[in-house]
């Protein structure tokens, strides 16, 4: 079981803020853009940290008026000092970090009242900040039922974060790929490198990987929280994925052989107790066949 990285020091947050003043400043032209890009990449915390600052130069831009470009300059120089200050007195309180084995699934109050469920295999940190209440999922798969807050609830999944206020959504990542499914209520995903998001409501999900949002979908609501329920219902989810959701329930491991597998979809509602009983219909259904292999079941072509 790894261990928690600490909470962003106050070094960090001074080097986020003077980034963020260079970045804004040098508009268009920016010398030091590839210094830049290299901080950003050295960690995952650096990332989160300067994306703090985005959000809250965000907000104000909303509801700030209008002024002349040297006022709007001092304007964000006190907000950054301000923040600087915030960030100097405030530590990031991690309320928890939790992982879960193959085959054990958790169930998890959070001190708000929002309530997580951790899939098998997984492993998630969450936080809170000044700002916003933040879950990492750093592998595997979680339903949240999100208390009503004045801070936004914020899920960050790879490149990419979902925000909600008050509702119920799953989150999956499998192999680079995250897939958001909302049960009720709507959340926006965001890309923030990339500068896109997209908001959905209760029935859809939406998928992404490397910095691309892969389009929207429809799919059964009942199906987003099947899974604590000892139940899969797959609705044309790809092979990959479903080896994917056996693989955090069962310790005998499922491998593909091809990655072009991948793309036969499975649709259908399955115990997830009954491993074999899966597998031996997706070799009904598609061209395709199963090795028994050391300690893992290979699913190759006929």
């Amino acid at each position: 079981m790894s261990r928690p990285e600490p909470a962003a020091d106050d070094s960090l947050a001074e080097e986020a803020a003077r980034w963020f003043l260079r970045i804004n400043e040098a508009g268009n032209d920016c010398p030091r853009c590839a210094e830049f890009d290299a901080w950003l990449a050295r960690s995952e915390r650096h990332r989160e940290e300067y994306q703090r600052y985005q959000h809250l130069w965000g907000a104000l831009e909303q509801v700030r008026p209008r002024r002349p470009r040297r006022q709007q300059a001092l304007a964000g120089l006190l907000v950054l000092a301000t923040a600087m200050l915030f960030a100097l007195q405030q530590n990031v309180a991690v309320d928890m970090y939790k992982t879960t084995q193959i085959g054990e699934q958790a169930d998890t109050l959070l001190a708000d009242g929002s309530r997580i469920q951790l899939d098998g295999d997984t492993r998630i940190r969450v936080e809170h900040t000044l700002w916003q209440r933040r879950l990492l999922l750093e592998q595997g798969q979680i339903f949240i039922d999100v208390a009503p807050g004045l801070r936004p609830f914020v899920v960050v999944a790879a490149d990419g974060e979902t925000r909600d206020i008050g509702t119920r959504f799953n989150v999956r990542r499998v192999a680079g790929v995250v897939t958001v499914g909302v049960a009720e209520g709507r959340v926006e995903v965001r890309l923030p490198a990339a500068g896109i998001g997209q908001e959905i409501g209760a029935g859809e999900q939406i998928s992404y990987r490397a910095g691309r949002l892969l389009g929207s979908s429809r799919f059964a609501v009942e199906g987003a929280d099947a899974w604590t329920e000892g139940r899969w219902l797959f609705d044309d989810l790809d092979l990959t994925e479903v080896v994917a959701q056996i693989n955090r329930r069962h310790s005998h491991p499922v491998r593909i052989d091809d990655p072009r597998l991948a793309a036969y979809r499975i649709s259908g509602v399955f115990s997830a107790e009954d491993r074999s009983g899966l597998l031996a219909a997706i070799i009904r259904l598609y061209p395709l066949r199963l090795i028994e292999e050391g300690n893992a079941t290979l699913i190759v072509a006929r």
